[in-house]
């Protein structure tokens, strides 16, 4: 099935079902995740570990789907007196857990250097990436250095490991004292949209004290500074470490880079915490090269600031976490509330501070906390303490993590108070975790605490404290939290907060005089409503909505991004694709004149055009899970927005050739195409010459020869047969070592041109077996190989359904002699060579989609897809003939030359 008549299927399906039952007054109910599980890891032989940041694994990376952990432990044994630095008082670590929140490995104190912090962790590139501040096992100095390692994800084992000292001269020291080495670390670390990471931290503290809820690196000389910096996507790949980021940049106001993350356009934000007790933190906004666009003050605008421990964008609202003295409690000063701080992603102007605390209990109160009334008011007794925030994937707001609990009661005065804080159990402290809007309105909270799930007879008699140091956005839209135990790591995974929907009353475009009212007994939608019919319209009925509005309402994120004229990009998109079908993507950059918004071509390629239904419409028969539901549908329109986004054709159809490019950034296997379609102009015979005058560098030859020119297409379509592939390798091994280049054939045979005959086929996307015509075929075949039409001969068509990444061109070579080819009828399977897949790849049509009026009372029932347009496959070809490697090296370049051409011609 074709790509734009599959996804007409799913929108016809869904436009049924829409089109049959229109909600009146709906509204969005925020939904409490649930605790799918919650773990207490095995962490071996650490000593006291403290987790303090996670990071998701994908099921593709060896090993499988889990999660990392990083943080510090105590080193054992553990170093005595004075003199010994507080660096040397922690050892980092690493730890990975399964799907189910169990153990796989644990590594530290070796494994890590002498001593420090692991204080972030990111997967990339098959790889685990793990920043934090530590001390170099070759270090003489002792002090804490900018550190990243890459890890097995399966294994724990260290690829290598990248360290950067601090670089800041040390402050004025008083006379016979002697000046001390400063610290430096990364806090976090982040993929950015481009496949690098992103790394912030500080350089220039006195001693790590501590980091992320064990305290700020500080100096009291006001010596430190933030840096955000960058390490590419061939950075992380390379088997060696780089020898310094990409690019780093000073936040001078910033103490330390709490953290930074990049956005679908490549702008970066970043939150610092104060350099001292009494500084000040900003969030700031850089260019995807580093330049600071804007830096707000966190301090200045508010009454009471709170410290900041975490940033997250959802559309251009930033949110940032933390807590401190909220203004109702200043005149006490006590009393610690969490905070949300609100910003314009845009402009950095703050929109709000909101202040939050826990108002319920939690789900399974047991031992200590069992029967006890915890609601009265809250004064200053409690502490809430956030320490990280994620946006939702499926809200416009946000979900933030903290701890929830009272510090001691021994200074606590008067004494009545002290008697009501001894009383409290919650001084053992408990996970605390809200939803909260752009608006500051919060959503949901739950309050955990481990002892609650685990078995009454695990042998725990009371709930120990617990809180939440690190939240994670997971695949299925749902949380996992990294929990401090004062036992050791927990571990939660929390449900999706998708938002269910109550509803009052419906109505069927069919009948517009019917309504129906669902029963006030049952507010939340389940399954689809039965109509019953009515002989009037009342006030309430919601007018019949257009395909697109109801597109909108059943998979709101494909309309969430909006080009500046308020045009919604995924519809402008799809109407671009739909008025030009047979758009020609052999010149990209003309075709994509027409969707001249690039705006939301960056903003489409973030979606990964992934538009989840939500639970409104999703119990309708038929009614897809999401609006693109075919992965190589998904594929083609990327090509689509990659190529209109500059990037180069071969690199769209066979993504891996991106990787193959020389330091200077020269894509290899583009070159080698561009070299092939020479050859068919100037018909010679491949050479080193040749080759390095066609833009294949020298650098780029051995690359080639590495890669062994196995590239597929997102569906593993080959771009090359291996007999091709083996020819071209040939030459350019050849060409890589200095010895000869393979013969060509026998010297001297300059007689008679000897046809040689090879296996081709072409197929022609868009025609019916019908609409086709053999001397039409036959004529644009002669003309594009030069040779005579007398020499195509028994060119049949045979009819095959298109595929949605409609491959047009010739798909195969076995060989090749001189430029006079004999071809004959082909064998029905050809080895495939396909041209690159955005030929003919089409986006869905959404805006001509009629909803089909219904006059059924029941749920709606799946439409047909309409039927599928066939293109013939046109083979023709005679017995293969064995060649020389650079007779087969011509064949290979040329094939992807000629798909287009052959096509083009038929048209």
């Amino acid at each position: 099935m074709s790509l734009t008549s599959h996804l007409v299927s799913n929108l016809v399906v869904l436009l049924v079902a829409l089109a049959a039952c229109t909600y009146v007054g709906a509204q969005q109910t925020p939904t409490k995740p649930n605790v799918e599980y919650y773990t207490l890891p095995d962490f071996g032989d650490l000593e006291d570990p403290h987790g303090v940041s996670g990071c998701e694994i994908p099921a593709t990376y060896p090993g499988g789907y889990g999660f990392a952990f990083a943080g510090k432990g105590l080193p054992n044994p553990f170093p005595e007196g004075d003199s010994v630095k507080s660096v040397m008082k922690a050892t980092p670590f690493a730890t990975r857990l399964d799907a189910e929140g169990k153990s796989v490995w644990t590594k530290h104190s070796a494994h890590f250097g002498q001593g420090g912090w692991a204080l972030g962790c990111v997967a990339a590139e098959n790889h685990l990436f793990v920043v934090g501040s530590i001390v170099p096992a070759s270090a003489s100095v002792i002090a804490g250095q900018f550190a990243l390692y890459k890890m097995n994800p399966q294994t724990g084992a260290v690829v290598w490991s990248f360290y950067k000292p601090d670089t800041t001269a040390p402050g004025e020291v008083e006379e016979g004292d002697v000046a001390q080495p400063l610290m430096a670390g990364f806090e976090s670390i982040t993929l950015a949209p481009d496949g690098g990471a992103i790394a912030c931290g500080q350089q220039g503290a006195n001693d790590i004290e501590g980091y992320k809820s064990a305290g700020n690196p500080v100096n009291d000389g006001s010596t430190i500074r933030a840096y955000v910096a960058y390490f590419t996507k061939a950075m992380l790949a390379a088997s060696t470490p780089p020898t310094a980021p990409h690019w780093m940049v000073e936040l001078k106001n910033g103490g330390t880079c709490k953290k930074a993350l990049a956005v679908a356009d490549g702008n970066i934000y970043a939150v610092t915490g104060p350099q001292n007790e009494d500084g000040m933190a900003f969030v700031y906004k850089l260019s995807a090269a580093g330049a600071i666009l804007f830096e707000t003050n966190l301090t200045a605008p508010l009454a009471d600031a709170h410290e900041p421990t975490d940033i997250a964008v959802n559309g251009n609202v930033l949110a940032v976490s933390g807590h401190g003295i909220p203004p109702y409690n200043a005149a006490k000063k006590k009393g610690i509330d969490g905070a949300v701080t609100f910003l314009d992603a845009t402009t950095g102007a703050i929109k709000k501070t909101v202040w939050v605390f826990a108002e319920t209990n939690a789900v399974n109160d047991r031992g200590q906390f069992a029967g006890v009334d915890l609601n009265p008011p809250k004064d200053v007794l409690v502490y809430e303490e956030c320490w990280s925030v994620v946006p939702s994937k499926t809200t416009t707001g946000f979900v933030v993590t903290c701890g929830s609990g009272i510090e001691g009661c021994d200074k606590v005065t008067p004494e009545s108070t002290k008697a009501i804080c001894d009383a409290d159990p919650r001084k053992d402290w408990r996970s605390y975790c809200f939803g909260i809007d752009p608006e500051g309105v919060k959503l949901w909270e739950r309050v955990d605490s481990a002892f609650d799930y685990q078995p009454a007879d695990a042998g725990h008699e009371k709930a120990w404290s617990t809180a939440s140091e690190y939240i994670i956005n997971t695949a299925d839209n749902g949380f996992y939290l990294v929990q401090d135990e004062a036992i050791g790591l927990g571990a939660v995974k929390l449900s999706s907060d998708a938002p269910t929907t109550t509803t009052t009353t419906t109505t069927t475009t069919a009948a517009p005089t019917t309504t129906t009212t669902a029963p006030a007994a049952a507010p939340t939608t389940t399954a689809a409503p039965t109509t019953t019919a009515a002989t009037t319209t009342t006030n309430t009925t919601m007018p019949v909505l257009d395909p697109n509005a109801q597109l909108c309402q059943a998979y709101p994120t494909a309309c969430q991004a909006k080009d500046d004229d308020g045009e919604i990009c995924y519809l402008a998109f799809t109407n671009f694709s739909q008025a030009s079908e047979e758009n020609d993507w052999s010149n990209p950059s003309e075709t994509c004149k027409q969707f001249d918004r690039p705006k939301c071509i960056k903003a489409l390629l973030a979606t990964e055009f992934t538009f989840p239904v939500i639970s409104e419409y999703a119990e309708f028969p038929g009614t897809a899970k999401e609006l693109i539901t075919n992965a190589t549908d998904k594929a083609g329109m990327m090509s689509i927005l990659k190529m209109c986004d500059g990037a180069d054709l071969i690199c769209v159809a066979y993504p891996a050739t991106c990787e193959v490019k020389d330091s200077m950034g020269t894509l290899c296997v583009s070159q080698l195409m561009n070299y092939g379609s020479s050859l068919e102009q100037s018909r010679e015979d491949p050479s080193c010459e040749g080759l390095e005058k066609g833009g294949v560098t020298k650098e780029c030859l051995p690359l080639l020869v590495e890669s062994k020119l196995d590239f597929k297409t997102v569906d593993g379509s080959p771009m090359l047969s291996k007999d091709d592939a083996d020819g071209m390798l040939s030459v350019i091994n050849a060409c890589a070592t200095g010895t000869p280049p393979p013969e060509t054939g026998d010297e001297g045979d300059e007689g008679d041109e000897e046809l040689t005959p090879i296996d081709a086929s072409v197929t022609l996307a868009g025609m019916t077996k019908d609409q086709f015509d053999a001397d039409k075929f036959a004529t644009a075949m002669a003309n594009t190989l030069e040779v005579n039409t007398d020499d195509i001969k028994d060119v049949k068509p045979e009819e095959v359904a298109s595929s949605s990444k409609r491959r047009g061109g010739i798909t195969g070579f076995s060989s090749i002699k001189a430029p006079m080819v004999a071809v004959d009828q082909a064998p029905a399977e050809a080895t495939p060579t396909p041209a690159p897949t955005p030929t003919t790849t089409k986006a869905p049509t959404t805006t001509t989609t009629k909803a089909p009026t219904t006059t059924t009372t029941k749920a709606p029932t799946t439409t047909k897809a309409p039927a599928t347009t066939k293109a013939p496959a046109v083979k023709a070809t005679t017995a293969a003939v064995k060649t020389s490697g650079a007779q087969q090296s011509v064949g290979g370049l040329v094939a992807v030359s000629f798909a287009a051409a052959i096509t083009a011609a038929m048209h």
